[in-house]
C-alpha cells in the first residue's frame, strides 16, 4: 500500500514515541534509582543508630555496674575500717594498763617487805610481757602524738595498710570511673538523637517529590556524616582513657 495513503506511515510499523513519552519514562527510571538509593541510605543509617543505641544501653549498664561495685567496696572498706579502729583501740587500752602495771610492779619491787618485792616481780615478769602482747606498739610507748598521747589514729592507718584486702579496695577510683562512664554516656545518647533526626530527614526523602525530596535527602546525609564522624571521635576518646576526672 502507498505509504501516502496512509498519512506517511507504513501500516504495522509502530510510530516513534513523543518527546514528553522519553521525559516520563527517564524521570520514571531516575525516580527509582533515587528510591533505591535513598533505601540502602535509610539502612546504612538504620543499622549504625541501631548501633549507637546498643553502644549507648552498654555503657549505661556500666554505668550502674561501676557505682553499685563503689557502693560495695565502700560498704567493705568501712567495715574493715571499724575493726581496725576497734583493735587499734584495745591495744591503746592496753598499752595503758601495761603500762601502769609495769609502774606498779617496779614500785612493789622496791618495797622493804619481800612479799611485796614478790609480788612485783611477779608483775614485772609474768603479767606485764602478756599484757605488752596485747597492747601491740602502744606496749614501747609508739606511736605517740605531738601532745604525747596514744596516736591512735596512726596506728588504725597502719593496721590499714598491712591488711591487703583493705588495700585493694579503691572505691574513690571507681566512683571516678562511673563519673567518666556517665559522660560518655551522655554524649552517646544525644548521637544516637542525631541519628534518629537523620532517619527522619532520609524518611521524609522517602515520601516526597521534586527539588524537596533531595532537600531531605541531602540533609539526612549531611546529618548523619557529622554525627558518624562525631560518634568515631567520642569512641575514641573515651576507650583510649580519655575523660576522666
Amino acid at each position: 500500500m502507498d505509504p501516502d495513503a496512509t498519512g506517511g506511515a507504513p501500516i504495522g510499523l509502530p510510530t516513534q514515541p513523543s518527546g514528553e513519552i522519553l521525559e516520563a519514562v527517564a524521570s520514571e527510571s531516575e525516580h527509582d534509582r533515587l528510591g533505591i538509593a535513598i533505601a540502602i541510605v535509610l539502612a546504612i543509617v538504620a543499622v549504625t543508630a541501631a548501633f549507637a543505641a546498643w553502644r549507648t544501653s552498654v555503657v549505661s549498664s556500666q554505668v550502674s555496674d561501676t557505682n553499685r561495685t563503689a557502693l560495695i567496696d565502700v560498704s567493705k572498706q568501712q567495715a574493715m575500717h571499724q575493726i581496725d579502729a576497734n583493735a587499734a583501740y584495745t591495744e591503746a587500752s592496753y598499752g595503758v594498763d601495761t603500762a601502769m602495771k609495769k609502774a606498779y610492779g617496779e614500785s612493789l619491787k622496791s618495797s622493804q617487805v619481800p612479799a611485796l618485792q614478790i609480788l612485783g616481780s611477779t608483775i614485772t615478769n609474768a603479767l606485764v610481757p602478756t599484757m605488752s602482747t596485747l597492747a601491740g606498739p602502744f606496749a614501747a610507748g609508739a606511736p605517740l602524738t605531738p601532745a604525747g598521747t596514744y596516736d591512735v589514729a596512726k596506728r588504725i592507718e597502719e593496721l590499714g595498710n598491712a591488711n591487703p584486702s583493705y588495700t585493694a579496695l579503691n572505691p574513690q577510683a571507681e566512683f571516678a570511673e562511673a563519673d567518666r562512664l556517665a559522660r560518655e554516656k551522655t554524649w552517646l545518647t544525644v548521637l544516637s538523637v542525631l541519628f534518629a533526626i537523620a532517619l527522619f530527614w532520609l524518611g521524609m526523602a522517602e515520601i516526597t517529590a521534586g527539588r524537596w525530596r533531595w532537600v531531605n535527602l541531602v540533609t539526612g546525609i549531611i546529618i548523619f556524616v557529622v554525627t558518624l564522624g562525631m560518634f568515631g571521635a567520642v569512641e575514641l576518646f573515651f576507650l583510649s582513657g580519655g575523660g576522666a576526672a
